[in-house]
């Protein structure tokens, strides 16, 4: 090769060695400078295209590290056979992405996963977040594959205080948000089936199939998942919300929690609690966990701090047994914590420092209040209908029953007029399951204001009146 033929333009936002070396590397791969070719000099190739000398080095030096030439010594850079290459599709072949989806804006939104931002203690984790970035210089270091035993034993005590989780901060693995740890919990397991709540949560059924798991939805009743339909679906876990079951909201009693830790410890079977929101409940203190039940070590404890402080923070954890912490730690030992520490260690501190428990106090009270502000605007502003609320006293969210009306129907009436808000029967997956959900809306009013909570109650009520 005696000469390049390229024009390299200086306006370009390509820099000039670049746009040699992709020259270069297209003349290679498409065969016409084939191995054994050798290029220009770099003081020659500099002549021709009117650039500097330094300039064709950094091209030619990367056409080196990359293996598409050899530098002879007193013979230049000479063309490397590359076998055979796989030709870049052509640009009309070349599809774009999807465009990312538009989030709606909602003009009243009583979506139950809704929850306020504003109650986030901003000032307190700043300074915290300050203070542990000043104070501890090796947090840029690597850390524990579970999270920083700092973050641990505060949870521990947390659980123990508050939830009667029975638990070790050994046994306790931290990652970055539910959806993470659920995924790498589901491929412990993959290929075995795993019973659903239904109605139930969507999304922990899509990552546990997402993981290798058999997906089977198992019909609840009043009191939960049915111990009997659960033993006769064949599955060997069972992912549950015994606390504030999602999303009719109903709470687990203590005899079918133990016939269902008697169906796991029988059969060597796993069960799930996703305790997602029991934070929030105002009448009456939280009930203890299921697994502060278990004495089988039958129990996976699943928690996120999404509710109690931010979405957004993206920390949540497991509470394994020591039998499957072994095999956790088998596949999962030489992975990175994914959260990262400085975050970890702020939430130590405000754990450790009681700002967990007050900022908890102070959001309880902000909750009970919007939601007794709900309660009332729906009885000014449903006067004359006949409905039923259930399952009021525990979460962000409660089920609205409206007998004779027609709930998804009325929910696409209200998304029409910008108002979020789904009927009961969209959770679930089975024909026969949970009664009326057809005739039933779940509200939640986390994201609520106080101020707009009358408002956005009337346009909904003024929908299901037209209903």
């Amino acid at each position: 090769m005696n000469f390049i033929e390229i024009f390299l333009n200086k306006e370009d936002k390509q820099p000039l060695y670049y746009q040699l070396y992709n020259y270069l590397v297209q003349g290679i791969q498409s065969g016409s400078l084939p191995a054994g070719e050798k290029l220009p000099g770099k003081r020659t190739a500099a002549g021709q295209l009117g650039v500097g000398v330094n300039t064709v080095d950094e091209a030619y030096q990367m056409l080196v590290a990359e293996g598409y030439v050899t530098a002879r010594p007193r013979s230049g850079f000479v063309v490397n056979q590359l076998g055979q290459v796989v030709a870049p599709l052509p640009p009309t072949a070349v599809t774009e992405a999807p465009a990312p989806k538009k989030e709606t804006i909602w003009r009243h939104s009583f979506a139950s996963g809704g929850n306020d931002p504003t109650l986030f203690p901003r000032k307190m984790w700043n300074r915290l977040f300050r203070e542990v970035l000043a104070e501890e210089p090796r947090l840029f270091e690597h850390g524990e594959p579970t999270g920083d035993i700092g973050l641990r034993t505060a949870i521990a005590g947390y659980l123990q205080g508050y939830r009667g989780v029975q638990c070790q901060p050994a046994q306790i693995v931290v990652g970055a948000g539910l959806e993470v740890l659920l995924g790498f919990l589901a491929r412990l397991f993959a290929g075995s089936a795993v019973a659903v709540e239904d109605p139930g949560y969507p999304k922990a059924a899509h990552i546990l199939a997402n993981g290798g798991l058999q997906v089977v939805p198992v019909p609840i009743d009043e009191e939960g998942m049915n111990p009997e339909k659960l033993a006769a679906s064949g599955a060997t876990l069972a992912y549950l919300t015994p606390s504030h079951q999602f999303p009719t909201g109903v709470v687990m009693p203590v005899a079918r929690r133990t016939k269902l830790l008697r169906w796991a410890a029988s059969g060597q079977h796993v069960l799930i609690e996703d305790d997602y929101d029991s934070e929030y409940r105002f009448d009456a203190r939280p009930l203890p966990s299921l697994q502060g039940l278990d004495g089988e070590g039958r129990v996976v404890y699943a928690g996120t701090f999404s509710r109690s402080l931010a979405p957004s923070l993206r920390i949540a954890y497991l509470v394994l047994p020591f039998w499957l912490l072994a095999q956790w730690q088998q596949m999962y030992g030489d992975y990175a914590c994914t959260v990262s520490r400085p975050e970890q260690h702020t939430l130590a501190r405000f754990i450790q420092g009681g700002h967990f428990y007050r900022g908890l106090n102070r959001m309880r009270n902000t909750y009970k209040k919007r939601r007794n502000l709900l309660l009332a605007a729906l009885q000014t502003h449903l006067q004359g209908v006949e409905y039923t609320t259930q399952n009021t006293h525990t979460g962000l969210y409660f089920v609205l029953y409206l007998p004779g009306k027609n709930a998804p129907l009325i929910a696409q009436k209200a998304a029409n007029a910008s108002i979020k808000v789904r009927a009961l029967n969209t959770y679930q997956r089975l024909q026969t399951t949970y009664p009326n959900t057809n005739h039933a809306l779940v509200l939640g009013y986390g994201g609520l204001a106080d101020e707009e909570i009358d408002d956005a109650a009337k346009a909904l009520c003024n929908i299901i009146k037209q209903g």
